[in-house]
């Protein structure tokens, strides 16, 4: 058992078990009551600004699979690999639920079998993305805490990874024809910064444009630490067009996004700049 994620596993479930129940307005509830409530909690049917909440659920039990499955990273009988995943699958679902329930005591809260099924998959994938991708993983990781000459790639993989979960969050994708037509029609996509933003809000525009390249010169710089990698500055740079391309053009179809042709230059420069600094 590996105490680390044993740890990790324990603080995110307490952030998951407070992030549910915040604002914390406690209500007394008789429990049959509550259990009867929750007997006959219902499937919503979800518009478009209920989706994001509804995908953050997801996205929040995914780590807590992932670290719950890790804590047996160890273990080699893949028999026994396949119990302990299903294990795992029944804890967080079982979570779940305990906090669903829990949650009829915090009006404020909303209950619902959306809620549960999201979480499910969460749970799901966490474990799967352990399953196919924890040793991979755990290389990196472990790559990252030796100081080897790996170390810089691993940072590269996690910062990236990290990078771009952020910058498509609440992951609130359209999902038919008609809402894309109708996100696009609100002019907030364009293949550079509207003129409009800038110019009726420019310290906005400015801190949105610094703070792009900003984000991205850590990442230019672990480019320098990557052993016999020739051509660096090229190399960050076609990474922040690819990174801006690829970011930009999702954000297209979010509904809480905007895809702006400007921030790709402006994750290049960041790229760039980065790998500057770090030639000083």
């Amino acid at each position: 058992m590996n105490r680390t994620f044993l740890l990790a596993t324990v603080l995110y479930m307490i952030f998951v078990i407070y992030g549910s129940l915040v604002p914390l307005e406690f209500k007394d509830l008789p429990m049959d009551t509550a259990i009867s409530q929750f007997k006959g909690i219902r499937y919503l049917q979800l518009g478009p600004d209920s989706r994001a909440d509804w995908v953050a659920n997801i996205v929040l039990y995914i780590p807590l699979a992932f670290f719950a499955s890790a804590t047996f990273g160890g273990v080699r009988y893949p028999l026994i690999r396949a119990l302990l995943a299903v294990v795992v699958l029944i804890f967080c679902i079982a979570l779940a639920i305990a906090v669903e329930f829990t949650q009829l005591f915090y009006p404020p809260r909303t209950v619902s079998l959306n809620d549960l099924i999201a979480e499910s998959l969460g749970t799901v994938i966490g474990v799967l993305v352990w399953q196919f991708f924890g040793a991979y993983f755990s290389r990196l990781y472990h790559h990252l805490l030796r100081g080897s000459l790996l170390s810089a790639q691993a940072a590269i993989v996690f910062y990236l990874l990290i990078y771009i979960a952020l910058s498509l969050f609440p992951y609130d994708f359209v999902t038919s024809i008609a809402e894309l037509k109708t996100k696009i029609a609100n002019g907030n996509d364009a293949v550079v910064m509207s003129f409009w933003l800038c110019s009726e809000a420019p310290v906005r525009c400015g801190i949105k444009l610094i703070s792009e390249v900003v984000v991205l010169m850590p990442l230019g710089l672990l480019f320098c630490y990557v052993p016999n990698l020739k051509h660096r500055k090229t190399m960050a740079i076609l990474v922040g067009l690819f990174l801006g391309v690829v970011i930009e053009g999702v954000q297209v179809f979010l509904l809480s996004g905007a895809g702006q042709g400007i921030s790709v230059v402006m994750r290049m420069v960041g790229m760039g700049a980065g790998v500057s600094l770090g030639h000083l």
